[in-house]
This record gives structure tokens, sequence and C-alpha cells, in this order.
């Protein structure tokens, strides 16, 4: 992206297609998302859903300068951003109120703490009340330690979906938690 130029430059989705557009902004976009969630897997994650709701809705786009079109890339990206963040905050959430210990900065550690957890639920026969998708969701991520993206190659959906899966059926198991506690 060339933003030394004094006079500003049409839009690239309007002068030169989509293919363009993306070529331009990939990288930056990128930087961004990088930058802001210091994840690269997540922030390669996002681009890529950025750039597919930015062709989805290009022809919302209604600037016709380049600073326009890449306020509009950014407030795609900046959202994709905080839905993760949303469904990161809801999982740690979910896990905090199972009881699990939330994960750490240090990837074996979580492991080995995912796990243990897993197993104490499995122990206590939960994952039975959940929807078959939803216990290879959790087995998959907790048990064979796979990530959103690969579980959702394996299961043909998407990373955010699978996310989401894992969430509710976290969401889920707390709710059978709560109850055996309120049994009790």
């Amino acid at each position: 992206m060339d933003n030394s130029r004094s006079t500003p430059q049409p839009s690239v989705l309007r002068t030169q297609g989509f293919d363009a557009f993306y070529r331009e902004y990939h990288t930056e976009i990128e930087k961004y998302l990088r930058w802001r969630l210091r994840d690269e897997d997540m922030a390669r994650e996002l681009v890529a859903e950025t750039f597919l709701i930015a062709f989805e809705h290009q022809d919302d786009f209604r600037g016709r300068l380049r600073p326009q079109e890449w306020g509009w890339l950014r407030a795609i990206a900046r959202s994709q951003m905080l839905n993760c963040w949303q469904t990161r905050r809801t999982y740690r959430s979910a896990l905090q109120r199972l009881d699990v210990p939330a994960p750490s900065a240090d990837p074996a550690l979580e492991r080995i703490d995912e796990i243990d957890a897993a197993k104490r639920l499995v122990g206590k026969d939960l994952l039975e009340g959940l929807e078959r998708r939803q216990r290879q969701v959790i087995t998959m991520h907790i048990i064979d330690g796979h990530d959103f993206s690969t579980i959702g190659r394996m299961l043909g959906e998407q990373p955010g979906a699978v996310r989401m899966r894992f969430t509710r059926a976290l969401r889920y198991l707390r709710f059978l938690l709560s109850n055996a506690k309120h049994a009790s």
C-alpha cells in the first residue's frame, strides 16, 4: 500500500478489480492483525476471513479513493478481530466455570491442563450429553490436540464454525455441571 503520494489515488477495487485489491492490501492487513493479535496463525486466519467478507460485500463499498477502501478493509478486519476476542473470552469463561484451569502462555502446560480437564469431564460421562459433532470437536481439540483449522479441514467445516461448536459444547457442559452441583 503506497501512502506516500500527496494526491489520493483512486480505489484499486473500483479501477482494477478484486484480485488487484487483494494483492494491494493483503500484506498490510496481515501486519495490522499480527500486530494487534500477537498470534501469527490467528492473524492469517482472520486475513482470509477479512478478504472473504470484503469479496462478498464489495458491491456495498461506496468509496472512490484508496484511503477510503483501506479504512473499509481495516474496519472489516477489526470487526473480525473483535469477534475473535469475544470467542476467546467466552472460551476462557466457560473453562473457568467448568473449573478447568485457564490456558497458560506455555503451550506444553496448556495441553497438560486441557488433557487433565478433559479426562475429568470424560470420567463424569458429561460428554454423552453432547451432540455427535460437539463430542468430536471436544475430543479432537482437547484430547487429540488439533487446532481449530485442522479440525475444520478434517470435518469439512470453517475454523470459526468449529470454534463456535467447541464454545457451545463447553457452555452446555458448564450447564450440566451447574445442574449436577445443585442436585447434590
